[in-house]
């Protein structure tokens, strides 16, 4: 071999090696990226079994504990528009009239409690601090960090109950989860696990039997139409360990899409 051909197959080797280095660089950096989440712009969590959406709910466990629930709409409306919300179905009549006034003010915007946003764990991939920040039912904003309850706060032996955290800051494992992708449906809407951290538990929400149920002194109310049974008891959602972690990918009650979505303000 002379020394022009030997010269030849070099370049073309380190040309090799050099684009494969390349391509495993737009992969990763691809893979890293691949969830649809943006920060600081609220997202909705819909559960694909019982097309429910995720929502911390007017409901305290106790002063430092706001309880989560999964709701639906009952007019038919996404939960990212105000009009519909748990906690005005729920409320009596001069509440819900102060939430329109509020509502009709110019400039003044009331958000969700069934939106969420992410902020991604910095050097983990697909982990991130979920938070919901919304209006409370007195017009208090707030931002609350969804996690996993302690093993004294369980609802039994299997399932753990998550909580927001009202009291600021949340830190470490119990606050972080893990999201990644399970499943596409045929509209290319995306749904995905959330498994925490800590525990390594997945949320999923819980059958019929386990629902919450308060009694309200208002039994019925109507929107539109549509009469509404304000004692329907609310879904609960829990965390629970498979025994073996791929059983996650055929339970669909632990599925969730994860959407971002479009505030609308009805004044405009």
């Amino acid at each position: 071999m002379n020394i022009i051909s030997f010269k030849f197959i070099f370049f073309l080797v380190c040309l090799g090696l050099t684009w494969n280095l390349s391509v495993c660089d737009e992969t990763n950096d691809e893979a890293s990226h691949s969830l649809d989440f943006h920060k600081d712009l609220p997202h909705y969590v819909k559960n694909r079994r019982y097309g429910e959406f995720l929502y911390a709910s007017d409901k305290y466990y106790d002063s430092s504990r706001r309880r989560v629930f999964t709701w639906e709409s009952t007019s038919g409306h996404p939960c990212h528009q105000y009009k519909d919300r748990p906690e005005i179905d729920g409320l009596d009549p001069e509440v819900r009239r102060k939430f329109k006034q509020r509502e009709e003010e110019d400039r003044y915007e009331l958000k969700h409690p069934c939106l969420w946003e992410f902020d991604q764990v910095e050097g983990q991939n697909n982990t991130f601090k979920m938070y919901a920040s919304f209006t409370t039912s007195d017009f208090q904003d707030v931002r609350e960090y969804f996690y996993a309850g302690a093993d004294d706060l369980k609802f039994d032996r299997q399932r753990r109950q998550p909580f927001t955290w009202t009291q600021g800051a949340c830190d470490g494992p119990a606050c972080e989860w893990l999201i990644e992708p399970v499943y596409e449906d045929e509209n290319h809407n995306k749904f995905y696990t959330i498994k925490n951290l800590k525990f390594g538990e997945y949320l999923y929400a819980a059958e019929d039997k386990l629902k919450y149920s308060e009694s309200s002194p208002y039994r019925y109310m109507y929107l539109g139409r549509r009469k509404r049974d304000l004692r329907s008891p609310q879904r609960r959602v829990f965390t629970w360990k498979y025994a073996n972690d791929n059983d996650v990918h055929t339970d669909d009650t632990a599925h969730w899409l994860i959407k971002m979505s479009v505030v609308i303000n009805n004044n405009h």
